[in-house]
């Protein structure tokens, strides 16, 4: 999912390309979510993975057990045809305004929800949770002509 936030700077000055890469990178990477989710809930794998990220002594901790694999396979379900629908929505938008944050929050918002399910202590949870959040907000700000979604980026 982050995969695509490192093509941005590159693809910048060709939105139409900009799209068109970005999405079907999310896409392939929900894809591969899918096959790896369904393979973890199927064999009833369970891993843990501790990263030396965090607060000295406090270390992120993460897991993938068969209940995260169901949430893993449903996350990048709706990703995968979220993703390739937004390649033609996205493109209503060219010649009006840049989809550069557009792109760059959607990838951090599907990478945020796949960080809460693997999350395996509270402050990683956290941290998943916000970034998440965080980049709902800018999702629902990304019309920011219409009142009503100015509204709403206070009640995510």
């Amino acid at each position: 999912m982050f995969l695509s936030v490192l093509f941005v700077p590159l693809l910048k000055g060709n939105q139409r390309l900009l799209i068109n890469v970005s999405f079907m990178l999310t896409s392939i990477a929900s894809l591969l979510g899918i096959a790896g989710g369904v393979w973890t809930v199927g064999a009833g794998i369970t891993n843990k993975l501790i990263l030396p990220l965090g607060l000295p002594d406090l270390p992120f901790h993460l897991s993938v057990d068969p209940l995260a694999g169901f949430f893993i396979t449903v996350i990048c379900l709706l990703s995968f045809f979220v993703s390739l629908y937004s390649i033609g929505y996205v493109k209503g938008y060219l010649g009006r305004r840049p989809v550069t944050n557009l792109v760059i929050f959607y990838s951090i918002f599907l990478a945020g929800m796949m960080m809460v399910v693997i999350a395996d202590d509270a402050l990683f949870f956290l941290i998943s949770w916000e970034v998440m959040a965080a980049a709902s907000f800018f999702l629902v700000m990304f019309e920011d002509e219409n009142i009503e979604n100015r509204k709403a980026r206070f009640y995510i």
